[in-house]
This record gives structure tokens, C-alpha cells and sequence, in this order.
């Protein structure tokens, strides 16, 4: 789901355009100014060449007052930039310490409940991974689970990304580090989660649309060979519509709902 950005926002998104058009508006302004106030033959009086000087000058100062205030602003972002990035490894970092100590809840998790309900399952629906959601989950995983939602909102809310290109950056280096079981476990708890369409904490975006958003299950690898191959893609596929371009493994666009019909995949 995208935001619409504020003006202010596109201002901060272009600084150099925005110093090249003020520039262009002052000089043209001065030369309007001065063509029609000071209009008349090429003068031969040095005073006059003097007081033009000081004109250009004037116009001069107020470009350079412009570009030293954009480089004090850009410098100011790279040290946001900076700041965030420090913090964002640390949370990385933290969160990687936190999966090797429930590494091996994940993988049994995966194991004897995860991919037992999704391979003999044949009507793949939000609901149903909601009814079916194990209640003997692990501490540790549901401290993985949510340490991982932080992780993303911190991303998501970050005011120096300004833009989703900026955040796919962090995004990628997160799902980059995922493997299936993982991906899976993440998938399971995430369809599962009742709270999922809480949108305060995240200003109006579902946890579910985040991680749409970021393209964390593009990767995803689930065997064709399996009896309800189909029914998997048509769930990805019609949950994770932001992703529905960009998954490898996933690639049959009949699975999508035609448009006009309704979405039952949608979680509401």
C-alpha cells in the first residue's frame, strides 16, 4: 500500500531541483526587475556599471545563501541517515542473536505444526490458518515474532526514508537473511495472528500489508509437485498483492482474481 506524500515531503525528496528552481526565479526576477525599472541604452558611466555590480551581487548572495542552506540540509540528512543506520544494525543484530536462540523452536515449529496444516490443507484461507493457529507456540518464538514486527515498523516509520525505494534497502537485508522454514513459521503466525489488522502502531497500514510491502515472502518456495500447489500460489497470490509481480517461485497469474470479482483472500 502506498502513501501519498506531502509537499514538504517531495521538497525533501529533491533539494537539487528545488535550489535549481529558486535560482531560476531569482535571477529571472532580478533581470524582470531590473529591465523594467533601470531600462535604457548600455550606459558609458562607471557609476552606473558600479550599481550594477552591486545589483548582481545582491542576486549572487541570495543564490549562495540558497545552496549553503541545501548543503547544511543534506549534510543533516546523512547524519540522520547515519543515526539510523547504526540503530537499525544494532535491532539487526539483536534480532539475529534472538533467531539462533529459537532456531530450533522454529524448525520443530515448522515441522510438526506449519508444514503438516498448509500440505494437507485444501482450502488455503486467512480464516482457516486463524482457526488452526497452534496455542502451544513457544516463548521464544513469539519473542522472535514480535521483535521481527519491530524491526519492521521501526523501518516503516523511519522519518529519514523518506520514500519505499530508501526502505527496500533495509528490507531486503532482512529478508535476504530468511530461509524457508523461516519464511514459513513467519507466514503461519502472521495469517494466524488476530491482531493482524491492527493499524494504530503502524499510522494506517496493516502488519500484513507491511511485509506486502516489503516483499518479504517473495522468495518463498513451495514444491509444484505438491497436490495443493495451486491453492498455495492462489493464496499468496491474492493476499500479498503487492508482492504478486515479484514472486520467483510463484508465477501463474491465473490464480488471481479477475477484477470486479471478489477478493476472498482479503483479511478484513
Amino acid at each position: 500500500m502506498k502513501r501519498r506524500i506531502s509537499f514538504l515531503e517531495y521538497l525533501k525528496r529533491n533539494p537539487i531541483m528545488v535550489s535549481f528552481c529558486l535560482s531560476t526565479g531569482i535571477v529571472v526576477s532580478c533581470l524582470v526587475f531590473y529591465s523594467r525599472y533601470f531600462n535604457g541604452p548600455i550606459s558609458t558611466d562607471i557609476d552606473d556599471w558600479a550599481g550594477f555590480a552591486t545589483f548582481c551581487g545582491f542576486s549572487l548572495s541570495l543564490i549562495s545563501i540558497i545552496f549553503i542552506f541545501m548543503t547544511y540540509r543534506s549534510q543533516q540528512e546523512l547524519s540522520s541517515i547515519l543515526q539510523f543506520e547504526s540503530s537499525f544494525f544494532q535491532w539487526l543484530e539483536m534480532h539475529n542473536s534472538i533467531y539462533n536462540e529459537c532456531k530450533a523452536d522454529i524448525e520443530k515449529y515448522y515441522d510438526e505444526v506449519v508444514s503438516i496444516f498448509i500440505s494437507n490443507s485444501n482450502d488455503l484461507m486467512p480464516v482457516e490458518f486463524e482457526r488452526d493457529l497452534d496455542n502451544g507456540k513457544s516463548r521464544h518464538l513469539m519473542r522472535y515474532y514480535r521483535h521481527l514486527y519491530q524491526l519492521y515498523k521501526y523501518i516503516y516509520l523511519s522519518e529519514v526514508l523518506t520514500s519505499n525505494k530508501k526502505k527496500k534497502k533495509y528490507y531486503d537485508i532482512i529478508q535476504a537473511q530468511m530461509g524457508d522454514k523461516e519464511l514459513f513459521v513467519v507466514l503461519y503466525l502472521l495469517l494466524g495472528d488476530k491482531r493482524k489488522t491492527e493499524e494504530e502502531a503502524l499510522k494506517g497500514i496493516l502488519y500484513y500489508e507491511l511485509l506486502d510491502e516489503a516483499h518479504l515472502f517473495k522468495n518463498i518456495y513451495y514444491p509444484k509437485e505438491s497436490s495443493n500447489f495451486k491453492e498455495f500460489e492462489r493464496l499468496m497470490r491474492n493476499v500479498f498483492v503487492e508482492t504478486r509481480d515479484s514472486f520467483y517461485y510463484l508465477t501463474d497469474n491465473t490464480c488471481d482474481i479477475s477484477q470486479g470479482e471478489e477478493n476472498l483472500y482479503l483479511i478484513k
